[in-house]
Order: structure tokens, then sequence, then C-alpha cells
């Protein structure tokens, strides 16, 4: 990895903290046994989104649902609460707002 593409996750990751749940601020822990997989998984799509124009869609949902099984893993109650706002709201904005009231930010943020 680059320096400036660290500096840039750096940054990234910095930025989130403040805003995370309390529960979900160690995944981002260089100390976490999760983030060394969530990172190489994370790197491996984004390696396959280079050669797969037409897989994006699927390729993107993978991302999507790293985010919500780093979730799981850290705190099963905050993916368990999420998982209902998923049922029971279906509006994009709706849910985006339920999101960030539950865990701080939007879910797609941790894709």
């Amino acid at each position: 990895m680059s320096s400036l593409s660290t500096a840039v996750e750096s940054a990234l990751v910095d930025s989130l903290r403040p805003r995370l749940h309390q529960k979900l601020q160690p995944l981002f822990d260089q100390t976490n046994r999760c983030l060394p997989i969530l990172q190489s998984t994370c790197q491996q799509i984004m390696n396959l989104m280079a050669y797969s124009q037409p897989g994006h869609l699927s390729i993107a949902a993978l991302l999507y649902s790293i985010g919500d099984l780093a979730i799981a893993y850290q705190a099963p109650d905050l993916h368990q609460a999420l998982q209902a706002i998923h049922v029971k709201t279906k509006v994009g904005a709706e849910r985006v707002i339920e999101e960030t009231c539950l865990i701080g930010i939007p879910c797609l943020t941790l894709a």
C-alpha cells in the first residue's frame, strides 16, 4: 500500500471514529484481530473491480456486506438492530437516518 493511500485511509478512519458508536470504534484499532481480515478481503474485492466491469453491482454488494459482517462480529446487538431497521424501513433516506441514529454513520459508509 502506498504512503498516499495509507494517509488517505488514516484520515478517513480519523474522521469516522468520533461519530461511530462506541461499540464499533474498536473495528479501526490496529490491535483488532478482525482488521487484517477485513482489509485483505476488501483489497481482494477492490482488485476484482478493476477487471470485472459487468459485476460491479455484485462487487458493490460484497463490499457492503463486509461492513455488515464487521458490525456483526464487533457488536451483535447493533447488528440485530440494524437488521430490524432494514426489514421495516425500505425508503433509502429514512433507512440512512435510522442507521445513523443507531451507529453514528450510515452503514454504506463502512463499505
